[in-house]
């Protein structure tokens, strides 16, 4: 996802006249295990960036991932290489909302990883903030609490927009007669509020419903999210563990309904897509998804955390046709404006504040 992300912003930018070269971790080689890879990847990263700006002649603007960009800052003078760095979701802030994630399931991170994670993870994100030229955040809940409660200032925090590539745009509104089917697309971890929904099913149950489910993008084997499923869904659910980029415009269109129950989120590529594809999205208020989804307008935002207001928001949708179907349209027609070429705009936009503009356009 983090490609398709990636690939999106860069072939927009090239679009509009910028020099666009890719570096992926599996591009660069490493010699250590994934823990000390951790501390071996940015490093490595640094001197093939440093490489290609001699091998370029010229000057480049790096924009990488929360932990990975602070050899690239601390080499810039040397190499020519300046550093943006990429929150999609603020590292930081997503460790405090696991360790609550971790208690409301009755369980704690082990001591280990309480030590290791912060040592190894939250440090190199620290430094990288703390020496990028730009930080580029997905919601206005993460741009806060970078200037709040790490100290960056405000000037060197811009908030863009993740986009939608061209299938997703344009596409015919949702018809009046369509199903009430209901999808989850997510990982099926604690972060994408997956005990939630599994609450919020069992109170559905309860009172009856017995609409259709699809749970899609989970990564792990249908028969683990089975045997978690209420009934009747546990005998009737679809579940989908992976889901082609080629289908998935025929995934969304086969739904009325998402369900987005996360506690916690950059700006979720799947909200933009359903809502794109015409559905009546149901999400939580978290990360960046209140920065694109106005509740009650193109949209319902939830509180995290809250299985009786999802399952009440899910039941208003599926006994109210004309209500979903008006609210959908409106999300719909709000997400042709979230193409690729709006975050390469903001991308422009925020470095001319800063002085850059200039350095950034390379013939």
């Amino acid at each position: 996802m983090l490609h398709f992300v990636m690939h999106g912003l860069g072939e927009a930018l090239a679009n509009r006249g910028h020099r666009v070269e890719y570096l992926f971790s599996e591009a660069v080689p490493r010699r250590f295990p994934s823990k000390l890879g951790r501390l071996e990847y940015p490093i490595r990263a640094a001197s093939e960036l440093a490489r290609r700006a001699f091998v370029n002649g010229r000057q480049l603007f790096a924009l990488l991932h929360e932990p990975t960009g602070w050899p690239t800052a601390l080499l810039s003078r040397r190499t020519g290489v300046r550093l943006l760095t990429m929150v999609h979701s603020c590292e930081h802030m997503a460790w405090v909302q696991a360790q609550k994630d971790e208690a409301a399931a009755g369980r704690r991170i082990s001591l280990r990883t309480r030590i290791a994670w912060p040592m190894t993870e939250l440090s190199q994100c620290w430094l990288s903030l703390k020496l990028a030229e730009c930080i580029f955040c997905l919601s206005s809940e993460d741009r806060d609490f970078l200037m709040t409660k790490l100290g960056i200032r405000p000037d060197r925090v811009a908030r863009i927009d993740n986009g939608l590539g061209p299938s997703f745009l344009g596409l015919p509104p949702p018809a009046p007669d369509r199903a009430p089917g209901v999808l989850f697309f997510g990982s099926w971890r604690l972060r994408k509020g997956t005990t939630y929904l599994l609450d919020a099913l069992k109170l559905l149950a309860a009172q009856g419903f017995t609409f259709s489910l699809t749970i899609a993008g989970t990564g792990v084997p249908a028969d683990r999210v089975r045997r978690e499923l209420p009934h009747p869904w546990r005998e009737r659910a679809v579940i989908v563990p992976h889901v082609p980029a080629d289908e998935l415009v025929a995934l969304y269109a086969r739904h009325a309904i998402l369900v987005l129950p996360s506690t916690q989120e950059g700006i979720p590529l799947v909200l933009l897509e359903a809502m794109a594809c015409g559905l009546y999205s149901i999400a939580t208020s978290v990360g960046g998804i209140p920065d694109v989804l106005r509740n009650g307008i193109d949209g319902v935002l939830v509180p995290p955390r809250d299985p009786i207001a999802l399952a009440r928001a899910v039941a208003d949708a599926v006994v109210s046709p004309a209500r979903r179907v008006e609210v959908a349209q409106r999300g719909q027609a709000r997400m042709q404006a979230y193409g690729w070429q709006r975050s390469a705009f903001q991308v422009e936009q925020a470095l001319e504040q800063l002085g850059l503009g200039e350095d950034l356009h390379v013939p």
